[in-house]
């Protein structure tokens, strides 16, 4: 579990973040909020080790805006990582 947060004295640069990373064998889970301005952050991502050279990945994440309704990024992705040799990678992602 993980928090952090910043503050310059200038009104609305406060900034927090959160994030929780939970590892049960070969799973991992990140959850993350984050905060700054008016800008509102949460995602949450997943792996899996399938083999020693095969990891599969995914993530969702969304951004709001406080001071403008109509603001709002959403990104989802899946994605795999195969390692060819050691040192050598090759990963596809779609999203």
């Amino acid at each position: 579990v993980a928090y952090a947060s910043a503050s310059t004295g200038t009104s609305g640069t406060d900034a927090s973040s959160a994030g929780l990373t939970l590892t049960m064998g070969d799973t991992k889970v990140v959850v993350a909020s984050n905060e700054t301005g008016t800008y509102t952050a949460s995602s949450v991502g997943a792996s899996y080790k399938v083999s020693d050279a095969l990891t599969v990945q995914g993530y969702t994440g969304s951004t709001d805006k406080s001071d403008t309704g109509a603001y709002e990024v959403e990104d989802t992705a899946i994605g795999a990582t195969y390692t060819v040799t050691t040192g050598l990678t090759v990963s596809v992602y779609s999203n």
